[in-house]
């Protein structure tokens, strides 16, 4: 296969903290209706409870208040004051459901998080290019941490592992560059399961990309 070099990324970094407490959230009424398209919880649809304007900093909000004491009743009471943990997942970002400040929280801890064992690597020389990356998911199969629902390969690798590295690999001086003269393969991910949360891991093995088609180039020809 022609490898150059093997990363391991042991224990591999699947979930950050975006806020060390979450926000209360309220039942707020904008241009007639219950923002968020919310549906208020029967309890809440007594003589007790009522929608009152309030003022929340330097803005009149209109939210669902206890009536007798005019206190905003908290929509998210279980969450609220809770650490806000968000786990890993490339999906967020095809949909768009990642702010794009958590996404770069996201993108920094990764990074954080592969330094260190990238740091480790010589630069690739010269005359190794064009090169190929394959990543190895070494996980389980089960995945307690999302309550062992099955998980697809695209939504754990695409994007954000993949990237992150091939950004590092660039920034830390590893490679030349990352554009299609030296990276004719970006990391492509291939799943190996393990029976040991333990074995968690990233693998990347970069080799030099010897196909025909790309040696006898004349682009690639040196």
């Amino acid at each position: 296969m022609n490898e150059i070099v093997r990363i391991e990324i042991p224990g591999y970094i699947r979930q950050i903290q975006l806020a060390a407490a979450r926000k209360a959230k309220y039942y707020e009424i904008v241009k007639g209706k219950i923002k968020g398209g919310k549906a208020l919880p029967k309890k809440y649809q007594t003589e007790e409870y009522g929608f009152i304007p309030i003022k929340m900093g330097a803005k009149m909000k209109t939210l669902l208040c206890e009536k007798a004491t005019k206190q905003p009743v908290i929509a998210n009471p279980k969450s609220c004051g809770t650490p806000r943990i968000y786990i890993i997942n490339s999906q967020d970002l095809y949909n768009q459901s990642l702010h794009p400040q958590s996404r770069r929280k996201v993108v920094v801890a990764i990074k954080d998080n592969f330094r260190p064992y990238l740091l480790r690597m010589e630069p690739i020389p010269d005359d190794y290019y064009p090169l190929r990356i394959v990543m190895e998911v070494h996980d389980l199969i089960k995945d307690p941490m999302i309550k062992n629902q099955d998980w697809d390969m695209d939504n754990r690798s695409h994007g954000l592992y993949s990237k992150c590295f091939q950004d590092l690999l660039k920034a830390e001086g590893k490679i030349i560059d990352d554009n299609v003269k030296y990276i004719t393969g970006p990391p492509a991910a291939i799943f190996c399961p393990v029976e040991k949360a333990e074995d968690r891991k990233l693998v990347f093995v970069i080799c030099r990309d010897t196909r025909e088609i790309i040696l006898n180039h004349e682009f690639y020809k040196r």
